[in-house]
């Protein structure tokens, strides 16, 4: 990869120095394997053998269950050959060792995760932000800010700077407003305080979605 290793004029590699440093920071030793050699790494190489050898049962399969049991008789049969010179030893066996050494996660690393997997969205002035085709409502205070959806379950939850503002029901109705959200909204229109709460009630039954 280029990333890691440059390629003078005469072949010669040379790892980036903050490459070196890094897998020094890991405790971990660097070894390059060769270009085009699928005997030593050649992940893609691998997979397109590994397709190949459906070839000889061309013609053969009456249907996707047949496929599918041939898939995974492949796969059992490749995950115990060593079929890695460099590593020397079935994949299987590798993933385990490998398992082993495996540490368990930290709630910030499940919480980096869980947030790598978020929908940033800037909310319009309509204070509702836009999730699968369907419109869910945040706090007015929010326009023109940037937050982030995340789905649990049929929850969805909204977060602004890692920080939980609100929560919706998953809908199939195209506008999601909550009461709260839709009272504070006409507030601010300067709306008649008085007539505040008939027109968010008359407002919301309309949409026959608020929660």
């Amino acid at each position: 990869m280029s990333a890691i290793v440059n390629v003078d004029e005469h072949r010669e590699k040379t790892i980036h120095p903050t490459i070196v440093q890094f897998f020094k920071d890991l405790d971990v030793e660097l070894k390059l394997c060769k270009t085009r050699t699928p005997q030593t790494k050649g992940k893609c190489e691998t997979s397109n053998k590994f397709v190949k050898w459906l070839y000889a049962y061309n013609g053969k399969i009456k249907d996707e269950f047949e496929l599918y049991e041939l898939i995974n008789r492949l796969n059992k049969t490749i995950n115990y050959k060593v079929s890695n010179q460099f590593l020397g030893v079935p994949p299987a066996i590798f993933f385990k060792k490998e398992k082993e050494l495996l540490t368990e996660l930290t709630n910030m690393d499940r919480q980096n995760l869980h947030e790598a997997y978020a929908r940033t969205s800037k909310v319009p002035s309509t204070g509702l932000i836009n999730y699968n085709g369907k419109q869910y409502s945040v706090d007015s205070k929010f326009i023109g800010k940037n937050v982030k959806v995340i789905q649990e379950g049929n929850k969805i939850n909204i977060f602004h700077r890692s920080i939980l503002i609100t929560t919706h029901n998953v809908s199939d109705k195209k506008i999601n407003y909550a009461k709260e959200h839709y009272v504070k909204f006409l507030t601010e229109k300067k709306i008649d305080t008085d007539k505040i709460e008939e027109y968010s009630q008359k407002n919301l039954e309309g949409f026959k979605n608020y929660e």
